[in-house]
């Protein structure tokens, strides 16, 4: 995807979206997780290293469930924080409009982050309360 410059609205991005987003595995997931389920956000986002950042917020009184899909190229290496969703932290609009958690807040309800390494690449679903984010983002789509 990203050697075709992440042209969504392309017969090779409706393919691709077909691929991994509309998998029939993950719809699966979704469908069982949630009541009503659709496609709310489809974005790119680049490397930010160093932040932890959620989709959503609000730990246990945040209200609509979300769940977000993230597929991450080969060679990625994350930082997520379990158990992160269930608490309801401080944060602010990141330069990318997410809700970005500040590290004393992180460390106010005893949180440590777990690595994730994915060398060849993989898919996440996760609650979009989950704070987390990417060491070092792989710079080849998945095949």
């Amino acid at each position: 995807m990203e050697r075709n410059h992440f042209r969504y609205f392309t017969e090779y991005g409706l393919d691709f979206c077909n691929q991994f987003a509309f998998d029939a595995r993950i719809r699966s997931i979704l469908e069982e997780s949630l009541e009503r389920c659709r496609l709310g956000h489809w974005l790119r986002y680049k490397e930010y290293p160093g932040h932890v950042e959620c989709f959503r917020r609000g730990g246990l009184e945040a209200g609509r469930r979300v769940l977000m899909v993230q597929l991450w190229a080969a060679g990625s290496q994350l930082d997520y924080y379990p158990r992160s969703h269930l608490h309801k932290m401080d944060t602010f609009r990141s330069r990318r409009s997410l809700n970005e958690i500040l590290p004393s807040e992180l460390d106010r309800v005893g949180l440590k982050p777990e690595p994730i390494d994915l060398p060849v690449g993989g898919l996440i679903i996760a609650d979009a309360r989950l704070g987390g984010g990417g060491r070092e983002v792989g710079k080849d789509s998945p095949p």
